[in-house]
């Protein structure tokens, strides 16, 4: 079964999902917190499940080994992105800060 939650990531890239993709790998963008990744989605006000959609989208475009972080204020995506990468072999960090629900996903297949 997979471990989706809790898992530490060592390939760090970025990419803003909104604004293209960072293919020269120059520059990694941080999310504030000290966690690098490639995509950087902000699902913020708005509610499930288009946070979801939207990080399944970027998961789509994403490489094997690349990190999402996803931003989100609607604690139902808690549940909903649990449950959708229970489904899967991706991994997931999460954290809850200041009523925002940050996740880390990487890209396992």
């Amino acid at each position: 079964m997979p471990n989706s939650e809790n898992s530490d990531f060592d390939d760090n890239r970025e990419e803003k999902i909104d604004v293209g993709r960072n293919d020269d790998n120059q520059q990694h963008l941080d999310d504030g917190i000290g966690e690098k990744h490639d995509y950087n989605i902000d699902a913020t006000n708005i509610n499930c499940p288009l946070p979801l959609l939207k990080m399944k989208q970027a998961l789509n475009q994403a490489k094997v080994g690349e990190v999402l972080f996803v931003r989100v204020t609607d604690p139902v995506s808690e549940r909903d992105f649990k449950a959708y990468l229970k489904m899967t072999n991706h991994q997931m960090k999460m954290k809850i800060e200041n009523n925002e629900y940050l996740y880390w996903i990487k890209k396992i297949d």
